[in-house]
């Protein structure tokens, strides 16, 4: 489980790039960085702050380097209890959690819902409320719900250190709520993590 917490700890600090460090010295815990890890992290750093690079005018800071050398352990694949429900679906209320419900729906998919709210959103109990009103159309066998907080972005820093030249703070609150959903997966047997996006956030049409 430490590998698992180091993964979800490690793309919680993706906000962090928006304060353009040049490295990230994970200390002892770089022990469980492995090759593969570092380059997930940095194509997430590169594309998650596509937007926050363009308001900055920023086009070549691809986000920092990590400090000393990755401890080259590799991960294997993790064995969980087979269920008839395979499939965990992330739902946040819009078009493409809806359109992705009905996707599994009329594929005959059998599939639970996971719903996570994030205070970059504003009051989390109204999205809570929302993704459960698109919820109600569709068939999951089970909710799962997650409440983030994340005071980072309230961070006066940006205004008590003009020298960063940074504007305004950013998070990549997706890829991190999709690693706060592994211990879900390995809890509940789910073998599939599935996540609708509209085509504009795919990193090839950044």
């Amino acid at each position: 489980m430490a590998k698992v917490y180091f993964h979800i700890a490690a793309f919680e600090i993706n906000a962090a790039v928006s304060l353009r460090p040049e490295t990230v010295d994970l200390g002892r815990w770089s022990l469980l960085r492995t090759p593969a890890f570092d380059e997930l992290w940095r194509t997430v750093a590169r594309y998650a702050f596509a937007q926050w690079r363009y308001e900055h005018d920023l086009p070549h800071y691809t986000g920092p380097a990590f400090a000393g050398r990755p401890g080259g352990g590799s991960l294997g694949p993790v064995t969980t209890g087979g269920r008839a429900c395979e499939v965990l679906l992330f739902c946040g209320g819009g078009k493409d959690s809806l359109a992705t419900l009905k996707l599994l729906e009329r594929s005959g998919v059998a599939h639970d819902t996971f719903v996570y709210s994030h205070s970059v959103y504003g009051t989390e109990g109204p999205q809570h409320t929302l993704a459960d009103r698109l919820i109600d159309h569709g068939a999951p066998e089970r909710r799962h719900r997650a409440w983030i907080q994340a005071d980072f972005l309230d961070s006066p820093v940006a205004r008590l250190h003009p020298e960063l030249g940074v504007n305004a703070l950013a998070a990549a609150e997706t890829p991190a709520s999709v690693f706060a959903a592994v211990p879900l997966l390995l809890a509940y047997g789910y073998r599939y993590l599935v996540v609708g996006h509209e085509r504009g956030a795919s990193p090839n049409a950044v």
